[in-house]
């Protein structure tokens, strides 16, 4: 009868992880726990039972980009997450996010508020084809955040030593990436300095300028948008740059136990944000290539003509703690890159500090200008 019972526990046990695998649930095989991906360990693990797992790698780990043919896109997009998810939404700041279907999401992980509505279902949200693990713990990141606040020298001293970050949110946050060839038909300018003597006797900078035009050839290599307006973009932009050489092929583990905010900047807004910033980096590129062609001082562009060839995208999740801390009644919010651990965000600026660089700098400038005339 004992070894009935047992053969029995084991057919159920079966039975259960069975189940388990199939709805796309990862639990623990020895206490039945949800496993959530460890930054630290790089495996799923269970936080009860300290059991870990690898996961398994895809037959390919590079990402591959999908022909940017908007008639075609919806033919060549997956929806399935793979894994049970649930969405929910702010009533208070509007965000969306993506959750595993067993956290209890009572508060927005963006604003903070505790008015959230669960949504049914991931109907319409495209599935990422690429994801950049966090590999920056939560204990880490807190780490990183106190040595950051150590280093700002007009923060006042007290704001250093009492700021403590209140929870970790530990966000994917949505992008799009472009890659395309491009070929550019450029007119422009170079200027060339020389040195002349005025009839004053003192010498003075002229600069001739010349017109110039040519064709520049590049490769734009995973261009970067944001697709989500719901946070500051100067934070942003200070936790930047990501490395999407490590990103690999999406797979439901690395967002276990995390939360996925959902893209709210669609795939044809973000592409002609894309081909703003790429205007902007090959009119940087090319400014320069004159230079050094003409061996110039300057150079200006007048036109430029970019044929994008065969442009290609992929949607991309990428890793972010977010927090914040109180002080002098103020909250300042700030955010941790989950792959390098760079940190940027608001901080209290102490009036006293301010007031006596400027005033050191008035007195430098008041010493040159007597000592020098």
């Amino acid at each position: 009868m004992a070894d009935q019972n047992e053969k029995n526990a084991e057919m159920n046990e079966e039975i259960k992880m069975t189940s388990a695998e199939k709805a796309g649930d990862k639990s623990c095989p020895q206490c039945g726990a949800t496993l959530v991906y460890s930054p630290t360990r790089r495996k799923l693990y269970c936080q009860y039972c300290d059991y870990e797992e690898e996961i398994k790698k895809a037959h390919n780990d590079k990402v591959m980009e999908k022909p940017l043919d908007f008639d075609k896109i919806e033919d060549s997009v997956s929806y399935e997450w793979g894994q049970n998810k649930k969405m929910i939404v702010c009533e208070s700041c509007g965000a969306e996010a993506i959750y595993d279907e067993l956290d209890a999401a009572k508060v927005c992980p963006f604003c903070g508020a505790n008015h959230v509505m669960e949504l049914d279902g991931l109907k319409g949200v495209m599935t990422p084809d690429g994801v950049v693990p966090f590999k920056v713990g939560r204990k880490q990141a807190a780490e990183l955040f106190k040595k950051w606040m150590g280093s700002k020298f007009f923060a006042p001293g007290k704001a250093k030593k009492q700021a403590e970050p209140e929870s970790f949110f530990g966000i994917y946050l949505p992008y799009w990436s472009f890659d395309s060839h491009t070929a550019t038909q450029y007119k422009g300018m170079y200027g060339i300095d020389r040195t002349v003597q005025g009839k004053d006797g003192k010498t003075y900078t002229v600069t001739d300028w010349y017109n110039c035009s040519g064709n520049y050839n590049y490769f734009v290599d995973d261009e970067l948008v944001i697709a989500t307006t719901k946070h500051d973009k100067s934070i942003l932009k200070a936790v930047e740059p990501f490395d999407t050489n490590n990103c690999l092929p999406y797979k439901p583990e690395y967002l276990s136990g995390f939360v996925a905010e959902k893209y709210s900047t669609g795939l044809k807004d973000a592409w002609g944000i894309g081909q703003g910033q790429i205007h902007s980096l090959l009119e940087a590129l090319i400014s320069d290539h004159i230079m050094r062609s003409h061996m110039a001082s300057h150079a200006r562009i007048k036109s430029m003509d970019i044929d994008y060839l065969d442009p290609a995208y992929k949607y991309v999740v990428l890793p972010l703690w977010q927090s914040s801390f109180k002080f002098g009644g103020k909250e300042y919010h700030f955010m941790v890159n989950g792959e390098t651990g760079k940190v940027g965000g608001k901080y209290p600026i102490s009036a006293l500090k301010v007031i006596i660089v400027i005033a050191i700098i008035v007195v430098i400038i008041v010493l040159i200008y007597k000592y020098t005339g």
